[in-house]
């Protein structure tokens, strides 16, 4: 599940009933506000934060299913001077998946050229809200910076893919949330946005399915999703 929350506090239980009735395996938040001292929770979950520091950072998070061996990437590539940015990865029984989770407030400044890089080398998931605005994504705004440089990056990157359709994932228009996988998934790889999560905020998350053969355990992962579609997944599914 992809969501930029905007904290949790009274959207806590949609997260549960995520993880509960969509089989959630990943979520990837942003916008938490979580501090250290009261780091996001989530019963069955691998919770990794990152805080919210004042005047700066307003915190992420990504929560991994505990059935998923996972561990934090120390040194994550580089996403842009101010972006707030983490990464994990998805410890599989044929692949390792590194997976991103990208928060860039309209202050910061984005560089999406080493991640993408490493994209095109490893299997590599990448989401989050980029605040970009360019006709690529359909926007309705005219081009800002950080829309001029993902273009570029884009088509300078055939190694990666956007996953999104022209569908806006803000309430006022526009393609801020995105989904991004390496061009050697993305054959096997949907995307569609979460309608329902889309009225309790003014983001939509997004759901991303891609059927491999990836295992973990004596569970296939069938399905790498960024939001809870609006059916249960079957089983032997991977969430993101």
């Amino acid at each position: 599940m992809q969501w930029n929350i905007q904290g949790p506090k009274r959207k806590h239980h949609l997260l549960q009933e995520a993880a509960k009735g969509d089989l959630v395996d990943v979520f990837l938040l942003q916008e938490t506000l979580v501090t250290e001292n009261r780091p996001l929770k989530l019963k069955g979950y691998i919770c990794y934060n990152t805080p919210v520091v004042a005047g700066g950072a307003q915190g992420c998070s990504i929560l991994v299913n505990s059935r998923i061996p996972s561990t934090l990437v120390p040194d994550p590539a580089f996403c842009g001077e101010g972006v707030e940015f983490m990464a994990v990865t998805l410890t599989l029984q044929n692949i390792s998946l590194h997976v991103y989770n990208i928060y860039k407030s309209r202050d910061c400044r984005l560089n999406l050229e080493e991640v993408f890089e490493q994209a095109s080398i490893t299997p590599t998931f990448i989401g989050g809200d980029f605040n970009c605005h360019h006709p690529i994504l359909h926007s309705p705004q005219t081009p800002n910076r950080d829309g001029r440089h993902l273009a570029t990056a884009i088509l300078q990157a055939p190694g990666v893919q956007l996953l999104n359709s022209e569908e806006p994932t803000h309430k006022h228009g526009g393609v801020l949330d995105l989904s991004f996988i390496s061009t050697t998934l993305h054959p096997i790889t949907s995307w569609k946005l979460h309608h329902h999560l889309r009225r309790k905020s003014r983001q939509a998350s997004s759901s991303t399915s891609t059927a491999n053969q990836m295992e973990y355990g004596k569970s296939k992962l069938g399905q790498i999703r960024e939001a809870p579609a609006d059916q249960p997944l079957p089983s032997g599914t991977t969430t993101t």
